[in-house]
């Protein structure tokens, strides 16, 4: 990295990760600071009302402060020891189905599951707009990838009958099917498999009294990717 001097406003690289992010702070009569969320890109580095900067981390910890110069720019001479290098990401912190689906492409395996939440009406089987945004995420790797075949696997909390959320999760995975097929892939290439409350991850069994949240937990559908 260069010793020259950073002004700001002036950042000549975008970054390649969320390692630093530039934070300015308003003087004590200003109120609050900002908050160091996302990396600030040219447009964000506008604080005309701040009087001292910090170079900090995600985490907030702060490497370094910084004051304006008599031109009324914030300096900082980022050395080579204020550089750190970036972790690699694990499939855990991989939160997009899109992106999960990327990184599997380049690997040798032979499928994927990802879980998804796809909300439904109580009871109800409709796939809702919320859910079609994950649905349309899935399609679009299916056009993509038409040597990919799709088992779509839904699972329901233990509430109600045994029976009955058997019957409604199959129903769910169908409607997810059907949903795929009048977007235009062929149905050749999906199935629909309902495991009801047979699959609880947590302790919500039969008999438990689980709050909503918990019992939310288990109510899922899984999208498994094969390829051939």
């Amino acid at each position: 990295p260069s010793s020259a001097p950073l002004r700001w406003g002036e950042c000549p690289y975008e970054p390649l990760g969320p390692p630093i992010v530039l934070v300015p702070v308003l003087s004590p009569q200003g109120g609050t600071r900002t908050r160091s969320g996302r990396p600030l890109r040219r447009h964000h580095l506008v604080p005309s009302l701040a009087r001292v900067g910090y170079l900090a981390k995600q985490n907030g910890e702060v490497i370094s402060e910084f004051k304006k110069n008599s031109a009324g720019n914030f300096e900082y001479k980022l050395l080579a020891v204020d550089v750190e290098k970036l972790s690699a990401i694990d499939d855990e912190d991989i939160d997009d189905i899109t992106m999960k689906y990327k990184k599997f492409n380049t690997s040798s395996k032979k499928d994927l599951i990802v879980t998804e939440n796809i909300y439904y009406e109580s009871a109800k089987y409709n796939i809702l707009t919320e859910g079609e945004i994950v649905l349309d995420k899935v399609l679009s790797i299916l056009i993509s990838f038409t040597d990919v075949q799709l088992e779509v696997i839904s699972h329901t909390d233990s509430q109600g009958d045994d029976n009955s959320n058997f019957t409604l999760s199959e129903n769910r995975s169908n409607s997810v099917v059907n949903y795929l097929v009048s977007k235009g892939i062929p149905k050749s290439r999906l199935k629909a498999i309902g495991k009801g409350e047979s699959e609880i991850r947590n302790r919500c069994f039969n008999g438990i009294s689980c709050s909503d949240r918990e019992h939310e937990y288990n109510r899922r559908t899984e999208f498994k990717f094969i390829r051939k």
